[in-house]
């Protein structure tokens, strides 16, 4: 499974973003819980991966999602200079090797942006802060505004400030 997961990186030009876009349960979760920063529109989500591309002048970048929806699916891949993944290597997987796949492909991308409230996310980003992988807690906002370092942060630092 990491054999597959370096291949995946291999494919892409460096420097590179790893995005993690989780869709499926967490829709659900927006709903119960009338959250909406859990399920950003996926036109959101695609404009501001294209804005982190070229914020931070990236090469290429690599789509690690659960999402089924042709729809969604096709406006993420309209975006340039996504790295291609063969599918090949992933044939024959089951749900979880591939998982595992994008989760190493994740924690090894030069950069990272995953999705709130998720689970995967917050595992790819400790993975990265034990790896010495730049991290700076960035995740989809709701609306066209790229996530921000800072404020992303600046949220992360108040919520355990308020737990104290």
């Amino acid at each position: 499974i990491r054999a597959k997961a370096e291949g995946c990186l291999a494919a892409a030009r460096r420097p590179c973003l790893a995005a993690h876009v989780r869709r499926t349960d967490l829709q659900r979760l927006a709903e119960l819980t009338g959250d909406a920063r859990l399920w950003p529109a996926i036109g959101s989500v695609a404009s501001q991966i294209g804005s982190l591309l070229e914020g931070r002048q990236l090469a290429s970048w690599l789509l690690a999602t659960d999402a089924t929806d042709a729809a969604e699916l096709a406006a993420l891949s309209s975006l340039p200079r996504r790295a291609e993944v063969a599918e090949s290597g992933r044939e024959g997987e089951d749900a979880v090797a591939v998982a595992l796949a994008d989760l190493w492909a994740c924690v090894r991308a030069d950069f990272f942006v995953g999705t709130r409230g998720s689970t995967f996310s917050e595992y790819i980003q400790r993975h990265r802060v034990a790896a010495g992988k730049v991290v700076d807690h960035v995740s989809f906002q709701c609306g066209d505004a790229p996530p921000s370092p800072e404020a992303s942060l600046a949220k992360l630092l108040a919520s355990r400030q308020q737990r104290c």
